[in-house]
């Protein structure tokens, strides 16, 4: 059981440093060629992709995975095609729902165009179905070619400030054609997922059964994406794009702990074991923890490390305005790690779905409250916003641990 959660932790794992890690490694390059304030630009239009991903993916990653690792479908490929055609659908429904939105704003076109390609991945790659086979290595290496793909072209064809829809093409179009071919190779290959027509009373079902995963991906979207939007429409880009690098910083580092617990769930979902969790729970955040504390570390230090690197791509404006940020939400971390972990490990798998969904709603709620009293009151600022992220999350982990004291399940964290 170790063994089989430790390799699905670690594809999980180079899966994400590969999609979240990759824009990150590439920040200097595209910085110094285009600028912080065009790089900028294009974050803040990819956040309208982000949207759309999180309602296209709509919770399968974990109710479909879960399916398909318990054995609980007869014919994989009647849930598999269920959840393909869903996914088109509902991406050509939001596409023109927000072309619809930007009618009403001066955008450009080009740029919205190939940063509306990117969520196309997500309906093309089954991660969910690679996850429930436990066979994430094909999907890794995948990603990694197209990672190596993308950058090879960054290189050498990005160079000047008129380059950043060339930009945004690379990194929309790349990993389209990738998944296009992966997508034909699998429904082409062993795994007998022949073709069946769509049926809405099995797509409703899924649907249904998804409902909460959504909810839940949706609410961590709206907290981490919508600052961004509003540092875009209220502050700059360059702004937007030293917020964007921490966030992402801050992701990669929490997404191992998230890995962990997402490659631990389909064992939690077979069986109930209070000390097998109570344990991963501790050292997860305790793990946490050190790690946050070691960031206020490396950030206390981080002009010295930025000139030891050499990284003269970033001004000093962009390095102060990245550190402000990052002592703020650094505690993301620890707090997410743990609010994840107690949310799939003891509210989903003892079946509180409802209490789920309820705190997640409570949560954006707080979030929007907090955020309209900023732009009522004219208090919209990077700092202001990064307060507000981290005081929802830690209400919503406070929720979280309510709910388990309220429904005697306070054994399974304490």
């Amino acid at each position: 059981m170790k063994n089989v959660v430790l390799k699905n932790f670690t594809y999980l794992s180079l899966f994400n440093i590969m999609m979240v890690g990759f824009p990150i490694f590439i920040y200097p390059l595209v910085v110094s060629r285009i600028g912080s304030e065009l790089l900028g630009k294009v974050v803040f239009y990819q956040t309208f992709a982000f949207y759309i991903t999180v309602v296209v993916n709509f919770g399968f990653n974990i109710t479909s995975t879960k399916k398909i690792a318990n054995n609980e479908v007869g014919k994989p490929n009647i849930l598999f095609w269920d959840i393909f055609h869903f996914k088109i659908a509902t991406y050509l429904i939001c596409v023109n729902i927000l072309f619809l939105i930007f009618d009403y704003y001066q955008y450009d076109l080009k740029l919205v165009f190939f940063v509306l390609l990117i969520p196309l991945y997500d309906v093309f790659v089954p991660q969910w179905y690679y996850h429930g086979r436990q066979t994430m290595g094909i999907i890794t290496t995948l990603t990694a070619v197209n990672r190596v793909v993308m950058l090879f072209l960054i290189y050498f064809l990005v160079q000047k400030e008129q380059d950043y829809i060339l930009y945004a093409a690379i990194i929309s179009v790349i990993p389209l054609v990738f998944s296009i071919i992966s997508f034909i190779v699998l429904i082409n290959g062993k795994e007998g997922l022949n073709y069946v027509k769509p049926n809405l009373t099995r797509i409703r079902r899924e649907v249904s059964e998804s409902q909460v995963i959504f909810y839940a991906s949706l609410s961590s979207v709206i907290k981490d994406r919508s600052n961004v939007i509003l540092i875009g429409s209220y502050i700059g880009y360059t702004e937007v794009a030293a917020y964007d690098l921490v966030l992402k910083l801050i992701n990669i580092i929490s997404g191992f702990f998230s890995n962990y617990t997402q490659a631990f769930f389909p064992h939690m979902s077979q069986r109930m074991n209070v000390s097998e969790f109570k344990s991963s729970l501790f050292r997860l955040s305790l793990i946490a923890l050190i790690v946050t504390v070691f960031g206020y570390i490396v950030v206390f230090y981080s002009g010295e490390i930025f000139g030891f690197l050499r990284l003269s791509q970033f001004d000093f404006a962009f390095i102060t305005s990245m550190k402000d940020i990052a002592f703020i939400v650094l505690p993301i971390i620890f707090i997410r790690s743990t609010c994840y972990m107690i949310g799939l490990g003891v509210l989903i798998t003892s079946g509180l779905t409802k209490e789920y969904a309820k705190n997640l709603w409570y949560s954006n709620l707080v979030y929007m409250l907090l955020i309209s009293t900023l732009v009522i009151f004219e208090m919209v600022n990077i700092d202001n916003l990064s307060y507000v992220l981290v005081g929802t999350l830690i209400f919503e982990l406070l929720y979280r641990i309510y709910i388990c004291i309220k429904h005697d399940k306070s054994h399974w964290i304490f």
